[in-house]
C-alpha cells in the first residue's frame, strides 16, 4: 500500500508491543515489514483489521476472522464464519468520498451489505443439521440487530468467549467489532430464510429490515450435534455488594471547529488515574450522549 498501516487483533490478549495500535507500535511505513508474533492465550471468535486510516482500510477489505479453538469445544454437525460488513458505494458502484463532516461525527454506514466480501450471498445449511455459526460485525459503524428468519437459535459464546450455558433467543444486537457464537438449526428441508438487520436506532436515525444473506435448506441429513447444557465454568470477578472505584460519563458538545466533540468526564482526550497491574477496578459508566457509545479497552504496559 502506499500509505502506512497496523494491525490490530481485536479482543486478543496478547502482549502490547504485538497489539496494533498507534500507542504501542510505530506504523509499518510502505516498502516496510513487521512479524507479529504471539501466542492467543484464549479460546473464541476473534479477528484483525488495521488501526490506521482504519475506515477507509477497512472498507477496502483490511480485516479477517481470527479462530482460536479451545481443548473441549462443543460438537456440532459443521461450522460457519460468517464477517459482515458494509459498503458505501455511489451511483456508479464505485467507493464513495471518505470523510464527509457527518461521518466524523456518526461513522460511516454503507448502502451495500456484505457477508464475507459477498453483497448478500446465498448461504447453505443441510435440513435436520446444527451448525455454529460464528458471526463478526466488521462494520466501522453499522449496528447490527440479527435475525435469522425469526427462528429461534443459541448463543453459545459472544467476544469473551463461551458461555457458561447456552442462551436461548430470536435476535441479538452487534455493535460494530462484536462477535458471536450461534447454535443455529435445525431446519426443514426447502426453507428459505433471511440473515437479516431488523430496525434499529443508534442515535442517528432508525433503519428499516436490511437482509444480509438469504439461508437455503437443502436435502436433510442426521443430527451428531452434542450441546452439552454447562459449557465452562466462569467465576466471579465480586461478590456482595459493588461499590464503584469511579463513574466514566460519555457526553459531547457543540464545536464551532469540529461540528461535535465527543467527551469522557466532560473532557476530550481524558486522561484517567493510572490502574495498577492486578488492581481490581469496578466502573460504573453513564451515556449521556445522543448516540449509542460502544467501545472496548486498549491496554499496555508502561516502564519507568
Amino acid at each position: 500500500m502506499p500509505e502506512p498501516t497496523v494491525v490490530h487483533w481485536h479482543g486478543l490478549r496478547i502482549p502490547a508491543a504485538t497489539d496494533g495500535t498507534e500507542v504501542v507500535q510505530r506504523p509499518i511505513q510502505p516498502g516496510e515489514t513487521f512479524t507479529y508474533t504471539f501466542t492467543p492465550p484464549d479460546a473464541g471468535t476473534f479477528w484483525y483489521h488495521p488501526h490506521a486510516n482504519e475506515t477507509e482500510q477497512l472498507e477496502k477489505g483490511l480485516y479477517g476472522a481470527l479462530i482460536v479453538r479451545g481443548t473441549d469445544e462443543p460438537i456440532l454437525d459443521g461450522e460457519q464464519i460468517l464477517v459482515l460488513d458494509d459498503l458505501k458505494v455511489d451511483p456508479k458502484g464505485r467507493l464513495a468520498r471518505f470523510g464527509t463532516l457527518m461521518e466524523r461525527h456518526n461513522g460511516r454506514e454503507g448502502n451495500v451489505r456484505l457477508v464475507n466480501g459477498k453483497a448478500e450471498p446465498e448461504l447453505a445449511i443441510v435440513a435436520g443439521q446444527i451448525e455454529r455459526w460464528r458471526i463478526i460485525n466488521a462494520s466501522s459503524a453499522r449496528t447490527v440487530r440479527l435475525a435469522i428468519g425469526g427462528q429461534p437459535f443459541q448463543i453459545l459464546g459472544t467476544g469473551g468467549g463461551l458461555l457458561e450455558s447456552p442462551v436461548e433467543a430470536t435476535e441479538i444486537l452487534l455493535a460494530a467489532a462484536d462477535r458471536v457464537d450461534l447454535v443455529v438449526g435445525p431446519f426443514a428441508e426447502g426453507e428459505l430464510l433471511a440473515l437479516e438487520a431488523l430496525p434499529y436506532n443508534r442515535g442517528t436515525g432508525e433503519r428499516q429490515v436490511e437482509r444480509f444473506a438469504t439461508l437455503k435448506v437443502g436435502p436433510a441429513k442426521p443430527s451428531t450435534a452434542v450441546i452439552p447444557q454447562c459449557l465452562r465454568t466462569i467465576e466471579p470477578l465480586v461478590t456482595g455488594v459493588v461499590t464503584p472505584n469511579c463513574t466514566i460519563k460519555l457526553s459531547g458538545r457543540m464545536s464551532l471547529r469540529r461540528g461535535f466533540d465527543f467527551l469522557i468526564n466532560d473532557e476530550m482526550h481524558h486522561h484517567a488515574e493510572p490502574v495498577k497491574m492486578g488492581e481490581l477496578q469496578v466502573w460504573d459508566i453513564v451515556n449521556v450522549a445522543p448516540i449509542d457509545h460502544p467501545f472496548h479497552f486498549l491496554t499496555s504496559t508502561r516502564h519507568c
